[in-house]
């Protein structure tokens, strides 16, 4: 209803009629927000996590921006931080496992992943000290897992970062914020999920140490 709402205000303003809604910024950062509104405002700008649950017409970079997650772990500070060689977790992901559409690389590299020495691959929620864990485990290890879920994006890339945490980004659609004043191959590796499941790339972890 509220959007509904929403829509019929705007539509029936002048500011909205003299570009229709061109020169208007909807921030709908969440990929469920303005559900059902979205697809009459496309017009507008939209700042977004990513375009995980939008149509190309509808959502894109000739228009939108995309903005990073909040982490919700505690930004470690320096003096704080273990070493990268001192960290005793190889490589980690906490999270859910079983996802739809391109987050079902989820369930192929937790089967690849679970026995493999000093990966630390389960099942985590963020509810009771599910946070907490999360931070434990990303301040411990070197590399973090960032894997497609639902959508391609999510704040587990923005926590690892501040958890300083080399992120592995296993997302073939991921859109990332600041692209063009960022270079992420700088602090991050990239993994296409083809070559992620390929027996050798994660498995005989001794390569990433």
């Amino acid at each position: 209803m509220l959007q509904t709402k929403l829509v019929r205000f705007l539509m029936a303003r002048d500011e909205w009629k003299r570009f229709g809604g061109k020169d208007h910024l909807i921030v709908a950062h969440h990929p469920n927000s303005m559900l059902y509104a979205r697809k009459k405002l496309g017009s507008a700008m939209f700042v977004l996590a990513d375009f995980g649950r939008y149509p190309v017409e509808i959502a894109n970079l000739g228009k939108d921006i995309i903005a990073p997650y909040k982490h919700v772990v505690r930004t470690i500070p320096i003096g704080e931080s273990a070493q990268f060689d001192h960290r005793p977790i190889l490589m980690h992901f906490q999270g859910a496992i079983y996802r739809k559409d391109g987050g079902a690389i989820r369930q192929e590299l937790y089967y690849l992943l679970k026995d493999e020495k000093d990966v630390h691959f389960t099942f985590g929620t963020y509810r009771g000290n599910g946070i907490r864990k999360a931070a434990q485990g990303m301040a411990s290890s070197k590399f973090c897992l960032n894997i497609a879920g639902d959508t391609p994006s999510s704040n587990r890339l923005f926590d690892a970062i501040a958890s300083r945490c080399v992120p592995v980004i296993i997302s073939d659609e991921i859109e990332l914020p600041f692209e063009d004043v960022l270079d992420y191959s700088e602090f991050c590796v990239f993994v296409r999920a083809s070559d992620a499941v390929r027996k050798g790339v994660f498995t005989g972890s001794s390569s990433w140490n």
